[in-house]
């Protein structure tokens, strides 16, 4: 009987060893995981700051209007889209080609300008929150390369 027992409590020491062993791996693992994403929150919030500093005046973004919400324009390229609010007193510019085609003159125009499928170019500055805002909106304009 006491070689039972004492075989008994030796199994479930070795048990208890072996249970206290995958613990600590996983705490040691999430404490790894934890250190990790602070790492890259501390990171990313430098990048942050380096960006909206104002030695970077701007940030170009260049894509397609999917969709105009209000003064927010989504822009789309086949694998990404992205939400800019256009900033009220934003400068609004496409070029006007003349009626040969022969020349062209860079002209400001209202925010209703932009439609809809027009690929622009948008200069931003990224706010200490993370987000774009657009200060220059450039439509590039549609051209025909097949003209009668």
């Amino acid at each position: 009987m006491n070689k039972v027992i004492v075989i008994s409590l030796f199994i479930m020491v070795f048990l208890a060893g072996i249970l206290v062993g995958i613990t600590a791996i996983i705490f040691y693992k999430d404490g790894n995981a934890n250190q990790q994403v602070l790492e890259e929150n501390s990171q990313a919030e430098n990048i942050v700051k380096i960006l909206s500093s104002d030695l970077v005046p701007s940030i170009t973004v260049y894509g397609q209007i999917a969709d105009i919400q209000g003064r927010n324009i989504i822009l789309s390229l086949p694998d990404d889209t992205m939400t800019i609010l256009v900033k009220d007193e934003a400068k609004i510019s496409t070029i006007k080609i003349s009626a040969d085609g022969l020349t062209s003159n860079n002209v400001e125009v209202d925010f209703s300008s932009i439609k809809r499928d027009d690929n622009v170019s948008v200069n931003t500055k990224l706010l200490s929150d993370g987000s774009l805002e657009g200060t220059a909106v450039f439509i590039f304009p549609e051209i025909n390369i097949f003209t009668p």
